[in-house]
C-alpha cells in the first residue's frame, strides 16, 4: 500500500506499472531525502492468504516507511508485507578499531 500526498496526485499519470514510482516523482521535481522504517511480524490477513496463496494463519514481515523531502515533508508512505517464509534480511555494521 502506497500513501501520496495530494499535491502530488499528478504522478498517478505516469506509468508506474512498468516504471518506478521514485522516478517518476522525480520527474515532477520532487527531490527525496531520507527514507526511515521498521519492520513487525503479523498474521496474513484472509484476504492476503487469498491473493498469495497462503494457508492460514501464515507468518508476514511488514515494513512500514516513510520517505520525506530535504525540508521534512512527506512524499511516500508505505507498507509492504512480505511472507515470512520467502524474506531474507541481510545486515551489515561497521565496527570502529579501539572500541570495545
Amino acid at each position: 500500500i502506497v500513501y501520496l500526498p495530494n499535491r502530488l496526485r499528478g504522478v498517478l499519470d505516469a506509468d508506474l506499472a512498468t516504471g518506478s514510482l521514485h522516478d517518476a516523482l522525480r520527474r515532477q521535481g520532487v527531490a527525496l531525502s531520507r527514507a526511515t522504517g521498521f519492520v513487525t511480524a503479523r498474521l496474513a490477513s484472509p484476504k492476503e492468504c487469498e491473493l498469495l496463496a497462503l494457508t492460514h494463519p501464515t507468518a508476514m514481515l511488514v515494513e512500514s516507511r516513510l520517505v520525506t523531502d530535504p525540508d521534512g515533508a512527506v512524499v511516500e508512505s508505505t507498507e509492504t508485507a512480505y511472507v515470512g517464509s520467502r524474506w531474507a534480511m541481510d545486515t551489515a555494521a561497521a565496527v570502529s578499531p579501539g572500541v570495545r
